[in-house]
């Protein structure tokens, strides 16, 4: 199954019959709040709201929401109701956790602790998600986040990552491009060195469920006519679910540019723990908020 919009997830979403519990730290914020307020109406979610129960009884109020449909629960600093989301998932009443008006590292801190279980023994990756006007479907994107400079083991599990994510949402056997400046291995070029094992890795099995073509430069990847001029023959070309950057700044300049200056609308997870992390930016509205909140319901399983 490909997606060729989050309309197309969402809908897929709302054909489960169950709900993803999710568990939001600092829902205390009126942008949270709409974009849990709308995924709940249209029964992608239950919320699970921890933050100052004055302030989301007030935005709730104001909306018209009855305040009897939502859990609330008190937050007092915001590691507190980081530990408070990590205790609902480890009690087994939620699926996912959203992160609201809190520091991003007062969440991971929380998250990262031994004593949470909330890590699986894999690499911990930042996956992103773009619906873009010159593409296709849904395109897959890792790691523009977390992982800054990978190694040819990180890479590996970025993949993996990102695969079983991906699987979860029904995508299956997805096309892997591992991007680098060009389509051809370089000594010069490690990231070329790099994208040529990991496509011998899926070859040899070492890497499944999956299919790997790399090196492979950015253009050869999207556009297929780009792949025939420079004679470049491969089934990704022109058609990939899942871009790997080399880095994360080449991740994140590529993502914010797609993002603000190309027409596209994104939406990011952090994965490979216990469950989905929605790390949204605290600048993000309420559209870009949901839209992560559709990622973190996706791994839910009926």
């Amino acid at each position: 199954m490909r997606y060729t919009s989050f309309h197309d997830l969402t809908e897929k979403i709302k054909s489960r019959s169950g709900l993803s519990r999710c568990a939001v730290a600092g829902a205390d914020d009126i942008q949270t709040i709409n974009a849990v307020v709308r995924a709940k109406k249209e029964h992608i979610i239950e919320p699970l709201l921890i933050g100052n129960l004055n302030a989301m009884r007030e935005i709730l109020v104001q909306k018209g929401e009855s305040l009897s449909d939502y859990t609330l629960l008190e937050q007092t600093s915001s590691e507190n109701g980081a530990q408070l989301a990590v205790n609902l998932v480890n009690d087994g009443k939620a699926d996912c956790i959203m992160k609201g008006l809190i520091e991003t590292g007062h969440l991971m801190h929380v998250i990262m602790k031994k004593e949470n279980n909330m890590r699986t023994g894999r690499l911990i990756s930042a996956m992103s998600v773009m619906e873009a006007p010159f593409y296709h479907k849904l395109i897959f994107m890792s790691d523009a986040g977390i992982c800054m400079y990978p190694d040819l083991g990180q890479k590996k599990e970025i993949i993996r990552n990102a695969v079983d994510a991906m699987r979860k949402m029904g995508i299956d056997n997805p096309k892997v491009a591992v991007l680098c400046a060009i389509e051809y291995l370089n000594p010069k070029m490690p990231e070329t060195a790099d994208a040529a094992a990991l496509k011998e890795m899926n070859k040899n099995g070492e890497i499944g469920n999956c299919i790997i073509e790399g090196p492979i430069s950015y253009d050869v990847a999207m556009y297929k006519h780009a792949a025939e001029q420079k004679h470049f023959h491969s089934s990704v070309a022109g058609d990939p679910d899942l871009l790997v950057w080399p880095d994360i700044t080449t991740g994140n300049i590529a993502s914010k540019i797609m993002d603000h200056s190309a027409g596209g609308k994104g939406g990011g997870l952090v994965i490979g723990t216990k469950v989905p992390i929605i790390l949204t930016s605290r600048g993000d509205d309420a559209d870009g908020k949901y839209r992560c909140i559709v990622l973190g319901a996706a791994f839910h399983r009926e």
